[in-house]
């Protein structure tokens, strides 16, 4: 899986977005996510990519609503299982509330 901000709008057809897709095809990858990503001209454009050979295991991709940003999220979720021995225990690492979400617009 690839994930990337590819600044290639795959809803203008251009010789630079043909020549990003046959890339993608001839190396076997298609692109997950087909929704608007990023506002931040009069049109709207879908330039940041999730990009996978593999469609065996995707359960999910999609884009999240976001206000604090041009770009919006985008996410993909998989349909793998993992042993109980292999968990791990996750901590959160960031706290989102409204002082950690207000600290970010403001800078």
């Amino acid at each position: 899986y690839i994930f990337g901000d590819f600044n290639v709008n795959l809803y203008r057809a251009s010789n630079n977005m043909r020549k990003y897709m046959d890339c993608l095809f001839s190396n076997n990858f298609l692109p997950l996510i087909s929704r608007a990503t990023h506002f931040g001209g009069l049109n709207a454009t879908c330039i940041d990519h999730i990009l996978t050979n593999n469609l065996s295991n995707v359960k999910l991709s999609g884009v999240l609503k976001c206000s604090i940003t041009r770009h919006l999220p985008v996410f993909l979720r998989l349909n793998v299982r993992v042993k109980s021995e292999d968990k791990i225990n996750l901590k959160p690492k960031l706290k989102i509330n409204d002082f950690t979400v207000n600290g970010f617009i403001s800078d």
